[in-house]
Formats: C-alpha cells, structure tokens, sequence
C-alpha cells in the first residue's frame, strides 16, 4: 500500500499476520514485504508487484518478544487494576497507569516512593510483617488518593528472588474495593446495632417459623416469661398463655408481607403463678432472608396500662363512694343481660330509698352519712342473688334489677330480704344509726325493661306514701309474671 500511494519501491518492510494453526488459536508469523510500483499513468503507479517471505532466524524471535511486550504494556495500562515492580523495602520501580483512577497519581508521582508512605499508619505493620514472611500475601489495605482520603485496596504481592535465594524484587497488584469494604462496613454497622437493639431493647423481641416455633429469643423475652432462653427456643408462645387464654389463637397469623402487622393482647402465665398481659406485634420478615418463612415477633408488658385503664372504667362507670355501678352502667348491664333473655322472660326490678337519710348527715355528719351509704352498699351486695345487678342512683336511692324471677312473688322476697338487712341499725364510729328503708318492686316481661325502673320508681313512692316498707306496682306489659300476693 506505500508503494501504490507513494509511488516509491518499498524494500525490507517487515509484517506481522496471523495464520491458521494445528489448533483454534493459530499462529503469528513475521514477513518481509518487498514491493516495486509499476505501469505509472500520468505519473502515479496503477500496479505493483510485490514479494513475501517468512521470517525463520533469530529476529522472528526477536520480533514475537517484541510484540508480546508490547502487548503486556496494552493489558496492564488498560487494565483496572494497579501493577507494579517493587524493591524489597516497597521502593515503587514501575506503576500502572491506572494509578491514575485509582488514587489519583500519575506514575511518575509514585516511582521512587515506597508504599509506607502513601499507606495509612496503621497498615504498615500488618504489610511488613507480610514481606518479612517471605512468600506470596494478599491484604486489604488503605492507600491515601490525592484528595487526602484513603482508598481501600486489595494487594497480592509476590517476592521475586535472586541467584542466591535473597528478594530481589517485588511484583504486586493493587485492586481498588473501596465500594466493596464500605458496604461491608455498613452491613457490619447494621449488624452490630441489630444485636445491640436485641440485647438491650426492654421489650421482649423473638424469631418465629411460619408455625409459631421460637427460633431465637432475647433476653428481655426470657425475663418477661421467666424462664431461660433453653426453656423458651423451640417452644411457640401458646405454651405461655395463661390457661383462660389458651382459647384464643396465640400462633403466627397466616399473614404475608403485605398484610402489615398484625397485634394482641393476651395474658401470659410465668412459672412462678404471676401473670402479666403481653401486647404482641407480629411482622413477616424479608422472603429474601433465609430459605422459610419467618416472622419477628415483639412482645411488651402492657400490665400496668392495662390495669390504669381498667381503673379507669371502673372509675367511669362505678359510684365513687360505695363501688356500686352507676347510672349509666347500670342501665348498659340491664340492657345487655335482659337481651339475652327469651322476650317472654319475667324480670323484677327493686327501686330502694333510704328514708330519713338526711336527718343522719345533719346529725351526726356528711363522714359518718358516708360510711352509713358504704355499709348499705356491701349490705345490698349480699342480700340480692348471684346474678342479680344493684346500682347506686345518686343520694341515698339505690335500684337492683332481678333478671329472671318466677312471678312477682320471687321479687317480693328478695325485696324482703334487702329491707331486712339494710334497716339493721348500722354501728359507725362508736354510735348506732338507724335508717329505714322503702322498696318499690316491680316485674314485666324482660322484653319491656324499659318500663321496670318507671315503675319501681312509683312503687317505692306508694311504700313512702303508705308507710309500708316495700310497696309492688304491676308494670305495663307485665306479660306473663303472676302478680304478687302482696308485701
């Protein structure tokens, strides 16, 4: 091609091609090109002839070890990967380009420098020690880049030595893992304060199969359950309820990741009897974390809340004084009992007013009228029968509903039975109170409760009106209750 575009002869040109081998690969060979331009026209060449011959001596050899060096230089400046030649004290001889990208140095700004000083301090112990060892090492170390911040980088460095068995020199090759070490550090990072949340965290935190089976198990678990991890692994959490609980399902919900949490709130029984109340969050795991489902569990001590928030409506719905129900549970526990009863059930209901009641707070003070309201209240619980539902109103009125009685009859004596009791004289504070008592009694078919306390009302006021202590008033709607036969 010089010869055609130049017109001149070319002699002695030398050629490097590749030719099939005996294998895929082939072979390389060197020619020489002669090459004489001919049938000129308007004075530029239109042919040449031209001559090839193989080159067999000496400078085949020559020339393949040329081109296999040069291409070594291709790999090595083209790779990503740091090489170098080195004295035995780290001394760089030769450098990559690629220190360039990686730490941000030019070759030549690296050659006659030894390692230690672009290392970070506390490498260059683990790196001596490596050389003093005399045989090929491999360490992940810091290397400064340019900017002042350390690079990680992995390097294998193997010892070239002499005739005499003495290291001459060093070849190493320095990859950058920077990426590599930062993301196991963070994974690192995140382990460590995963198991410092598992130890340290007060709320109890296990790991669940997709059955329920505790896998693993924190400390604050164990502690919370009272026993020891070994009692705990391997057992599900339905194994610690406490037995008024066991009805309830206490397993891993058949949830999946995109149900969310799921809660409860069970009670728990330790070994020791005590019981506590357990609010549990359960959340399926990753799928991509281990082979089977699994399930983080946390488990918290919520007895005290649960406690403050049972006072709480004891507080909202019991009379302060005498622990009695009030008004409005009172007329919520009516409706709810009477509800559940056939329509055609007869139910009473006892409306009680202490009489003269005011004298004994003018008397001998609101202290001691208080007590006398105590009294009545635990007098009252244990005149009427299991089941039977007793309110205080307010003042000195109080009201007890009979869910089921026979007839009015039944009522009646019960009536008889509390007018007994809570007329008793009362011994409060060194001094003897008496009180009287009037009962309105009542009954109706449970389906017309509503018109029971109306009713019980206008009975208690005849027995005032009347004088007699319990007065009856048939209610409207009374269905099938037979009347009284009279107090």
């Amino acid at each position: 091609m010089r010869a055609m575009h130049s017109g001149q002869p070319v002699h002695g040109a030398i050629m490097g091609v590749h030719r099939p081998g005996h294998d895929e690969a082939g072979e390389h060979v060197w020619l020489t090109v002669d090459s004489v331009p001919i049938d000129f026209r308007e004075g530029r060449p239109h042919r040449v002839v031209t001559r090839f011959a193989m080159i067999t001596d000496a400078r085949a050899v020559a020339l393949q070890s040329a081109a296999s060096g040069h291409l070594h230089r291709l790999l090595i400046d083209h790779a990503p990967d740091i090489a170098a030649w080195q004295l035995p004290d780290t001394t760089f001889l030769w450098v990559s380009s690629s220190s360039k990208s990686i730490l941000g140095l030019e070759p030549e700004e690296i050659i006659g420098r030894t390692a230690h000083e672009l290392m970070h301090p506390d490498d260059v112990a683990h790196m001596r020690n490596d050389l003093a060892a005399g045989v090929p090492s491999s360490r992940t170390v810091r290397m400064r880049h340019r900017d002042g911040c350390y690079r990680w980088l992995d390097v294998a460095t193997q010892v070239i030595r002499d005739a005499a068995g003495e290291p001459a020199q060093l070849r190493s090759a320095w990859r950058d893992v920077t990426d590599r070490v930062e993301a196991e550090q963070e994974r690192d990072a995140a382990a460590r304060m995963i198991r410092s949340v598992w130890t340290s965290s007060p709320i109890g935190i296990a790991i669940c199969t997709a059955t329920g089976t505790i896998e693993d198990a924190n400390l604050a678990l164990c502690v919370m359950l009272g026993r020891q991890r070994g009692d705990v692994v391997g057992c599900t959490l339905r194994a610690f309820l406490h037995p008024d609980e066991r009805g309830r399902d206490a397993t891993i919900p058949r949830a999946d990741e995109g149900r969310g949490p799921h809660h409860s709130e069970t009670r728990y029984l330790r070994p020791d009897g005590t019981a506590f109340w357990g609010f549990r969050t359960t959340v399926a795991l990753d799928p991509r974390i281990g082979r089977e489902p699994r399930y983080l569990v946390h488990l918290q001590d919520v007895t005290l809340r649960r406690i403050a928030h049972e006072k709480l409506l004891h507080t909202a719905s019991h009379d302060a004084l005498t622990g009695l129900a009030n008004r409005t549970a009172f007329d919520e526990n009516v409706e709810r009992t009477l509800k559940r009863l056939p329509p055609d059930a007869c139910s009473g209901m006892l409306f009680i007013d202490l009489d003269g009641f005011k004298s004994v707070n003018d008397t001998y003070g609101h202290h001691v009228g208080d007590m006398v309201l105590q009294a009545v209240a635990t007098r009252l619980e244990r005149a009427i029968r299991k089941g039977d539902l007793a309110a205080r109103l307010g003042g000195d009125e109080f009201v007890v509903c009979l869910p089921t009685v026979d007839d009015a009859e039944e009522a009646v004596v019960v009536a008889r039975r509390v007018a007994a009791l809570l007329s008793a004289p009362y011994d409060v504070e060194a001094q003897t109170v008496e009180i009287s008592v009037s009962i309105g009694v009542t009954t109706a078919a449970a389906e017309q409760r509503a018109l029971l306390v109306r009713a019980a009302d206008r009975a208690m006021y005849r027995a005032k009106s009347t004088g007699n202590a319990i007065a009856t008033v048939r209610a409207e709607g009374e269905g099938r209750c037979r009347p009284s036969a009279g107090p």
